[in-house]
């Protein structure tokens, strides 16, 4: 199958077989039809080239980053139970609207709560919950790192761990990757390549922190300018040959506090302390990778 708008060839010659448990991250640089193919994926979106065959039992659901319209005259109870009104967490174990409104985060004296009342991240996990309760045995995830909260992506990767179906997502969040996805998709080059292991391991196949960012996209290359090479001072050299370790370590930390989230069930007290350690974690784990890629140049001018 192919997608093109016009003239222009997204990918083509992409021929696949969804299994139940596949687990799949659609990866690669902005604009190079990943969304695209997720869209095609889901039946929103014809391919220009090839057909999509379905079985006879597929149910998909597709989280967006566009939340629907929403009555927001509704109580939250009543928006869950017009979908289903319990849910087949297992087989032969069924839990009530209530109980998986609780499991999302949702505290039970609240279950009234009208939607207007809830801010935007609680919207967002109650559509998700919304699109679980339909049972599906496919899941779109578009880019969810992005729009639900720490707590909320902790849930979800709970409930994804017994789901039965295929999962398949779109992210740029390397964590979430290699907790989700057992296989990639790449995007960029005018073709969808797999490749069968985690988002870390093909990161460092291409020995590129940011690879996906830097990826070549098939199109018409403009010189750069010829730029003045630098010298690693003895200085940049030392953080140089540590820097890797502290990127380790910076991961090794953020991977021990979300570990905690996930054992801190309903304590919301700690599960803010805690996604506030994550969040600045991150944000020096970002600094890090910046910093390293930088030194990298210069080290292979």
């Amino acid at each position: 199958m192919g997608v093109a708008y016009g003239d222009k060839q997204i990918f083509s010659g992409f021929d696949f077989l969804l299994q139940g448990g596949d687990r799949i991250g659609i990866v690669g640089p902005n604009g190079a039809g990943k969304s695209t193919l997720m869209k095609m994926l889901a039946g929103e979106l014809e391919p220009t080239t090839g057909k999509m065959e379905y079985g006879s039992t597929v149910k998909i659901a597709h989280f967006t980053q566009h939340l629907p319209e929403m009555d927001e005259s509704q109580r939250m109870i009543e928006y869950i139970q017009e979908t289903s009104s319990d849910f087949e967490a297992e087989k032969g174990v069924r839990l009530s609207a209530t109980q998986m409104l609780e499991r999302f985060l949702f505290p039970s004296n609240g279950h009234g709560t009208q939607i207007g009342k809830l801010s935007g991240g609680e919207r967002k996990r109650l559509y998700l919950l919304k699109l679980l309760m339909e049972q599906p045995n496919i899941l779109f995830l578009d880019e969810p790192t992005n729009d639900l909260d720490i707590q909320t992506l902790s849930v979800l990767e709970d409930f994804l761990e017994n789901f039965p179906g295929v999962v398949i997502t779109i992210s740029h969040d390397r964590f979430f990757l290699d907790r989700i996805a057992q296989k990639l998709w790449t995007t960029g080059t005018g073709k969808i390549e797999e490749y069968q292991g985690l988002y870390s391991e093909f990161i460092k196949e291409k020995n590129n922190p940011v690879a996906l960012a830097e990826q070549e996209l098939v199109e018409t290359v403009v010189p750069e300018p010829v730029k003045t090479k630098k010298k690693m001072s003895y200085k940049d050299q030392l953080e140089y040959d540590g820097i890797l370790g502290k990127i380790a370590e910076a991961e090794a930390k953020i991977e021990a506090r979300e570990e905690e989230m996930a054992l801190a069930g309903a304590d919301y007290d700690k599960l803010q302390k805690l996604t506030e350690e994550v969040n600045t974690l991150t944000a020096e784990y970002d600094a890090l990778i910046e910093r390293w890629t930088y030194l990298q140049e210069i080290a292979e001018a």
